[in-house]
């Protein structure tokens, strides 16, 4: 096999001779396009555009962890646009708020069976789309329906529900934040006057009425620590409060979570919180010499953060290790949990070092008399609650200004604009769909062509018999529409085809000195009979050389009905008689002279391999310049094979577009004749695919 480059006109002699592959399929694939998009029953859509605000903070939501405590309840929606995406779809996504739309519209009566409700649920879930528009807050809200008007009803009726949940949620969480924080201010204020009552009837009994400078100074101190530390405990039962809600979410998920005791029992976590202790401490003994902006208190307060991101770190592989979930709410859900857990955990270390360093001062005042004690823990109580009172009203104030402005900052979803019934179907996309259809046609009846060349091993180019057969092509006889004629009228394009065939031939005859010729092909109807014929006629019009053309094919002669000869030189009487004086030209050429079968043998092979035979050959080449002798197919029967051993050289014919390769591979191997005698091949009916015009310019 010969390496043979592959050439754009390769390329496109594949589409040419395929084309009507390709044109079959192209119209096939564009008409069920059109028809189909025609045909195919119209899908509205009704859109409603959603605004999803993200309120700021406020007290209830989020605050620091060295504020004043707050509700504890998770209460914001601040989150990215991509976990809101994911969160507020599964929200509208949900059987609850899709039900109410079923409910409204009665989408469950035309559903017959079991269970229509739930059917008309699963209907609608494969009907919604919710998309967030790239970095805006805006939500699309499409929903699918045969019905302009009722894809408008669903999408409006879906928004609607929607931003009732919405609100009737935000609004229930604020009152509860209004009254939480009511509650807990009540109960500061009445412990603050009984501790005011309580110091005024100590200053009335005991005389005590100030205090030297020292003590004072360490009394405000302590009443700052016990303010942090009172702040830090509320902190702390909010952190906890977050969790377990955090926790109770989850468990309705469904998933693995991991317990408080997991978190706590971890000896790194252990060791960090110890660390975090310690440099809570540290902080704020610099604190109380230094001012914030001090480089000693920056540098503390970035190592306690780094710290916590550590701790954060920790709980997060914890979490990362034990649990996995493809569910985004609840994903999300596991993330709050970690922050939660986090500064839980920075929370208690803190406790823990405000109350090491209460202790501190508490002993510093150890020494004063049981009035001035009394004084002085009455005294640091107040100052702790008053803080703490004025810090709780502040937030209740923020809450009910939060509850108060309703639907206005607590509502953080708004309808911007409402669907209205389509004028115009969304599916089916006539004139995209055509042209896809068009495309998607070429490249599969493209793609289909290449396929075939592929799976077709037939040979059909000059350049394949060179890459396949590895044989040198003497030349190529076009494809000839109607009867074939014997000789072909000379000037045309065929008789200048034969006389191609003629020079290679003679060349090589020339330099191989070369006589007796056989013609055959590997399978039937390729075309060797007329193929040897008119290379016999274009060799003898040189009139240089004497030819003899004999009709060895004895299975099915076919040189008798080309010359139109009823009775002339036959075969079987050279045979049988031995009259070799019986060669004679035909017509004016009398440099042609060609032997028929005439009388069909019982045995061919015998006749084949018989002296009489050996005998014709040898007076044939003794009179005739050269012989050419047209036998039978090789692989039907063995009369090819047979003479081959007794011939110069061999010609295969092969019909292009209808011998396979294999064929011909089996051909040569059956044939067993030496690669120097088999001279050549002859391809015969190629059709030229390409335009002229085209061929030239490639």
């Amino acid at each position: 096999m010969q390496d043979v480059k592959v050439s754009l006109r390769d390329y496109i002699r594949i589409i040419f001779y395929w084309r009507w592959t390709i044109l079959v399929l192209f119209f096939v694939i564009l008409v069920t396009s059109i028809a189909g998009s025609f045909l195919w029953p119209p899908t509205y859509e009704g859109v409603t555009t959603l605004l999803i605000e993200q309120p700021p903070d406020t007290v209830v939501v989020n605050r620091p962890s060295y504020g004043a405590p707050s509700v504890p309840q998770n209460v914001s929606l601040t989150e990215t646009r991509e976990e809101l995406a994911k969160t507020q779809t599964e929200i509208i996504m949900s059987r609850f708020l899709l039900g109410k739309v079923v409910d409204e519209l009665s989408l469950a009566k035309t559903i017959k069976g079991d269970l229509p409700r739930e059917k008309a649920i699963n209907r609608l879930q494969k009907r919604v789309n919710v998309l967030l528009v790239k970095d805006t807050n805006l939500i699309k809200l499409t929903a699918e329906d045969r019905k302009a008007a009722r894809s408008a009803d669903i999408a409006n009726s879906l928004a609607g529900f929607y931003v009732e949940w919405a609100s009737e949620a935000r609004r229930t969480k604020a009152k509860g934040a209004y009254s939480f924080l009511g509650a807990q201010a009540e109960g500061v204020e009445k412990e603050l006057r009984q501790l005011e009552d309580a110091f005024q009837k100590l200053k009335e009994a005991k005389g005590v009425m100030a205090l030297d400078e020292q003590t004072k100074s360490a009394v405000e101190q302590l009443a700052v620590f016990d303010t942090a530390y009172n702040k830090t405990v509320s902190s702390e039962e909010e952190m906890k409060a977050r969790v377990n809600e955090t926790r109770n979410e989850l468990s309705k998920q469904k998933e693995m979570i991991i317990t408080s005791t997991d978190i706590t029992t971890n000896p790194v976590i252990n060791a960090l919180k110890i660390k975090l202790v310690d440099l809570e401490v540290s902080l704020t003994g610099l604190k109380s010499k230094y001012t914030e902006d001090n480089p000693l208190v920056i540098s503390s307060k970035e190592e306690i953060e780094q710290v916590k991101s550590k701790l954060n770190t920790e709980v997060s592989k914890i979490f990362g290790t034990e649990t996995t979930s493809t569910n985004p709410t609840h994903q999300d859900l596991v993330t709050k949990l970690i922050d939660f857990e986090t500064e839980l955990n920075a929370q208690q270390a803190k406790k823990k070092a405000l109350q090491i360093i209460k202790d501190e001062y508490s002993g510093r005042l150890s020494n004063l008399s049981q009035a001035g004690l009394e004084y002085t823990r009455l005294l640091r109580r107040i100052k702790g609650k008053e803080a703490l009172y004025l810090a709780l009203l502040e937030k209740q104030g923020e809450a009910g200004l939060t509850e108060a402005l309703g639907n206005s900052l607590i509502v953080n979803v708004k309808v911007i604009d409402a669907a209205s019934p389509p004028v115009k179907a969304a599916r089916p996309k006539k004139l995209l769909n055509s042209i896809l259809g068009l495309i998607v046609g070429l490249i599969i009846g493209v793609s289909a062509a290449f396929l075939r060349e592929y799976w077709d091993h037939t040979l059909k180019t000059v350049s394949q018999v060179a890459r396949f057969v590895n044989l040198p092509v003497l030349g190529v006889l076009p494809r000839i529409k109607g009867k074939k004629v014997v000789p072909y009228i000379g000037g045309t394009s065929v008789a200048e085809s034969y006389n191609s065939i003629r020079t290679a031939l003679l060349r090589v005859i020339k330099e191989k000195s070369l006589k007796t010729i056989l013609i055959t092909s590997a399978d039937n109807l390729e075309g060797k009979s007329v193929t040897a014929s008119n290379v016999a006629i274009s060799i003898s019009n040189l009139k240089e050389y004497s030819v003899l053309l004999a009709d060895i094919n004895l299975r099915r002669p076919a040189l008798h009905r080309l010359f139109e000869l009823d009775k002339y030189t036959n075969l079987s009487d050279l045979l049988r008689r031995r009259l070799g004086d019986m060669f004679m030209g035909i017509g004016t050429t009398s440099n042609l002279n060609v032997v028929t079968v005439g009388e069909l043998p019982e045995d061919p092979a015998k006749v084949l391999t018989s002296a009489e035979m050996r005998y014709f050959l040898k007076e044939a080449k003794a009179k005739f310049d050269l012989v050419l002798l047209d036998s039978s197919s090789i692989i039907p029967y063995t009369d090819s094979t047979i003479l081959a051993q007794e011939v110069d050289a061999v010609i295969l014919v092969i019909r292009a577009g209808a011998t396979r390769r294999e064929v011909v591979e089996r051909a040569r191997h059956v044939l067993n004749v030496p690669p120097e005698k088999l001279i050549g091949v002859v391809l015969n009916s190629l059709e030229h695919v390409i335009p002229e015009r085209l061929y030239r310019k490639l």
